[in-house]
């Protein structure tokens, strides 16, 4: 838990999104490229290449706000706490982290989401 001190200066870039383990700001901001000009895609944000191809296959070629901000921590390992309006892509920003770690490591009771999508 940080210290009083170093919770009030250290705040995140987005107000979207939150780690619950930490008050550094999030590894993607806001834009849709990175620093080099290179469009952002889910590829870039480390989603495998088998998810990669499934997205695609579905029709969804970059990611959302919420999706940038949160795909790269949640892939460390991270908790999140994340908020977006409906339909900004907050289900696909935690399920493909959750089915890329059993896609790499299968196991049984894996994840437990407590939130109502509507």
């Amino acid at each position: 838990m940080p210290s009083p001190e170093e919770a009030s200066s250290s705040r995140s870039a987005s107000p979207s999104v939150s780690e619950a383990s930490d008050v550094s700001s999030p590894v993607v901001g806001p834009e849709e490229v990175d620093e080099d000009s290179t469009p952002v895609t889910f590829a870039s944000l480390g989603v495998s290449p088998e998810l990669c191809t499934a997205l695609a296959d579905m029709k969804f070629s970059k990611p959302t706000q919420i999706q940038r901000e949160s795909i790269p921590l949640a892939l460390q390992g991270r908790d999140i706490i994340g908020l977006a309006q409906t339909g900004s892509g907050k289900t696909a920003a935690f399920s493909l982290p959750i089915l890329q770690a059993l896609w790499q490591d299968p196991k049984p009771m894996f994840a437990c989401i407590m939130a109502p999508t509507r």
